[in-house]
């Protein structure tokens, strides 16, 4: 009889062993489960940021141009001015106008700037002018400052109909770097003072 209670008491004991194996077995499963879960949230957090990482990759690979905020039609306009020259075929506003010459002067066609520009004076005096009061040096250095702009817009403290500032910004962390272009309407064209 007593080796009936010990081979009782070692069944038992037996059993519940068992059970606690079973029991470390299921947590041990439910944590592996919950580890799995987590790994595939963070795959798809993972992909997700990939995503955002090869679209920011693809633009910055893109060559830069002032001249992508143009609709199809203002682009097509705008290859007819580079052979041409005539500011007649522009249907800009005041902001686009800016963004057309800053790539005017980053690709330094002084004849487009010029076309763009306010001013009395003869093509030659005008690229003289340009060159030596420093202008094309002082534009090249906004193009490159400005090239991923965060707003273009006509300043609230417009002239009048035909006078306007265009203030282009960038910002960068705490920092912001404005510029401001004062544009005039010339036979409903916009030009750049100068």
């Amino acid at each position: 009889m007593k080796a009936d209670k010990w081979q009782i008491f070692a069944t038992v004991v037996l059993v519940i062993n068992m059970a606690v194996i079973v029991d470390t077995i299921r947590m041990e499963s439910d944590r592996d489960q919950q580890i799995i879960a987590d790994l595939i949230e963070q795959r798809k957090e993972l992909k997700e940021e990939l995503a955002v990482q090869e679209k920011t990759i693809q633009t910055l690979e893109k060559p830069f141009t002032y001249l992508d905020d143009l609709s199809e039609e203002e682009r097509a306009a705008y290859k007819q001015f580079q052979t041409s020259k005539d500011i007649q075929v522009l249907e800009l506003s005041a902001e686009k106008t800016l963004l057309v010459y800053l790539h005017l002067a980053s690709n330094n066609d002084l004849e487009g700037l010029y076309a763009l520009t306010n001013t009395q004076q003869t093509l030659e005096e005008f690229q003289n002018t340009y060159v030596i009061s420093r202008q094309a040096e002082q534009d090249l250095e906004a193009v490159l400052l400005y090239r991923y702009y965060d707003d273009v817009r006509i300043l609230e403290d417009e002239l009048d109909d035909s006078n306007v500032n265009v203030e282009i910004s960038i910002s960068q962390a705490s920092h912001q770097q404005v510029a401001i272009y004062r544009l005039t309407k010339t036979n409903g064209k916009w030009q750049l003072a100068f």
